[in-house]
């Protein structure tokens, strides 16, 4: 497959963008005492974090062949799965493509059209935008004091009934909004159809709504959100896990995996390779905001990055393993 222009330059950008983030985190850091303790860490955990990401990637796969079935013939598990996992590879050298990539091996492999496997993936993507919204929220209640309390000051600091106003004026104007959308409907769908990203726009709310569907008609929709509850449990305990190889973690528990998990995530939604630099800012930054912990910047720093290198490990391991495979047994499938 040859690479586009727009391809390379998304490309340059993405890493230039996580280069300077990165060189933002180290310039001020003790690289000694970071390696330091990094040689110290217990490797052991974060094998066991390692393995926890696997089996939640391992869900992915499942989970989608739940959707994936319900729009052609269901692919097998182990197909669904190395698709995910070349996604996941591909998703090191160009932000996003990914989802493009393994729909794509999936389409090669069984013959499901590529419009109906990136619906599918377009409602996978929303279900867990969803979940991290609600993990997020339910961390800013363990934390409010330390997330929230800077906004509510500064709210204060605009007058006592300032946050009266803005939700005021916020509904007032979100209200008027959506009164002229709906009277003027018509007029907008017929130009967002007349322009071509509008069509693209159009076409991406078409396919959510047929996977929302999809989610309803499934046989057994239960499998799919017990599928989403373990996938998200792994996600939880690669970062729990991970709390446990460094001394100055050790003693941290649940609500403080729930704070790394929300910033690694929020730092892997970055468009850069693989959340490099946007996920040891993220991470980092929440663990030196925990309150009498005692974590020293290099501390943190070392969490974040042997974390993020070992679930990067996984992605080029894991996505190679599986594109060797799928290549083989296209392979022979051609030959036969």
């Amino acid at each position: 497959m040859l690479v586009t222009a727009r391809q390379l330059l998304q490309f340059a950008v993405s890493l230039l963008l996580g280069s300077v983030i990165l060189y933002w985190v180290f310039q001020d850091q003790n690289w000694e005492e970071v390696m330091h303790t990094s040689k110290k860490a217990r490797f052991g955990w974060i094998g066991l974090s390692s393995l926890a990401g696997l089996l939640a990637h391992a869900l992915r796969g499942y989970r989608w062949t739940l959707l994936t079935g319900a729009v052609g013939p269901k692919p097998t598990t182990v197909d669904s799965y190395h698709s995910v996992m070349v996604g996941y590879l591909a998703n090191l050298a160009i932000p996003r493509v990914g989802e493009v990539v393994r729909c794509g091996a999936l389409s090669r492999k069984t013959g499901l059209p590529m419009n109906s496997l990136i619906g599918t993936v377009i409602v996978e993507r929303a279900v867990d935008v969803l979940v991290l919204l609600v993990v997020t929220l339910a961390t800013l209640v363990l934390y409010n004091s330390l997330l929230m309390g800077p906004a509510q000051r500064l709210l204060l600091r605009l007058g006592r009934d300032s946050t009266l106003w803005v939700l005021v004026i916020t509904g007032t104007v979100g209200g008027l909004m959506a009164y002229m959308f709906w009277r003027n409907r018509h007029r907008l769908l017929e130009r967002m159809r007349s322009w071509k990203k509008g069509q693209k726009f159009l076409g991406l709310l078409r396919g959510l709504w047929l996977g929302l569907r999809t989610i309803r008609n499934l046989s057994h929709p239960e499998r799919f959100w017990l599928a989403t509850l373990g996938i998200w449990l792994g996600y939880f305990f690669m970062s729990y896990f991970c709390l446990f190889a460094f001394e100055s973690t050790q003693a941290l528990g649940v609500s403080e995996a729930f704070l790394v998990l929300v910033a690694g995530s929020l730092g892997f939604l970055m468009p850069v390779q693989g959340g490099i630099g946007a996920y040891h800012a993220a991470v980092s930054k929440a663990l030196l905001l925990l309150p009498a912990t005692g974590i020293s910047p290099s501390e943190a720093l070392s969490y974040a990055t042997l974390t993020h290198a070992a679930q990067t490990l996984l992605f080029v391991v894991g996505g190679f393993i599986s594109f060797l495979i799928l290549a083989a047994a296209r392979k022979k499938q051609g030959a036969s």
